[in-house]
């Protein structure tokens, strides 16, 4: 049964590898035309007519060039990747850079894009105050009760290995919350 099918499917390919050839063939000889219109317009066509003359086209050939021999000096691996994609846009879109942001919970959120988005393995990280954001690792971050004053942030894309591939500005912001205090009359 195997043998059946196998000897099926190698006929088909020879029918239609010589099904190419002859088409090959036949566009090859095929006989053109050309005419010159009363406006001036040349029209090229494959029906004679009695103001047309004929005209021999000759076929494109493409070749392909031959490649170099390789040499054993080309094949050493080098340090520096060959056409290894890269990121183009890593950046913080919220909040602006020196923004004053009013959450007496301390809760804030910052966005961030990242194109044309991830690559091969590799992860996003936020800092906050230069400190890892254990947990955050997509291109939105919320975080609760972080302590008033002034902060900053930063998104990083890393590696596996977690080298820093490439990083966004350092975005500083300021957190705005009600002291409460007391004293008074």
């Amino acid at each position: 049964m195997a043998g059946g099918i196998r000897y099926a499917q190698t006929m088909r390919m020879y029918m239609i590898f010589i099904g190419c050839v002859v088409a090959i063939g036949a566009v090859a000889q095929t006989q053109v035309y050309e005419s010159v219109g009363s406006d001036g317009v040349v029209e090229f066509t494959d029906q004679p007519s009695s103001s047309a003359k004929s005209i021999t086209v000759t076929p494109n050939v493409v070749t392909m060039p031959e490649s170099p021999a390789v040499s054993a000096s080309t094949t050493e691996q080098t340090d520096t990747p060959v056409n290894e994609p890269t990121y183009t846009t890593v950046s913080i879109t919220a909040p602006k850079d020196d923004e004053a942001i009013r959450s007496n919970a301390g809760n804030f959120a910052a966005t961030a894009v990242v194109e044309p988005g991830l690559l091969n393995d590799d992860k996003i990280q936020w800092l906050l105050d230069g400190e890892v954001v254990p947990g955050a690792t997509t291109t939105f971050l919320s975080l609760r009760n972080v302590d008033r004053g002034t902060h900053s942030i930063v998104l990083q894309v890393v590696n596996t290995k977690g080298d820093v591939v490439k990083s966004s500005e350092t975005v500083t912001f300021h957190l705005l919350r009600f002291a409460g205090g007391g004293g008074g009359p």
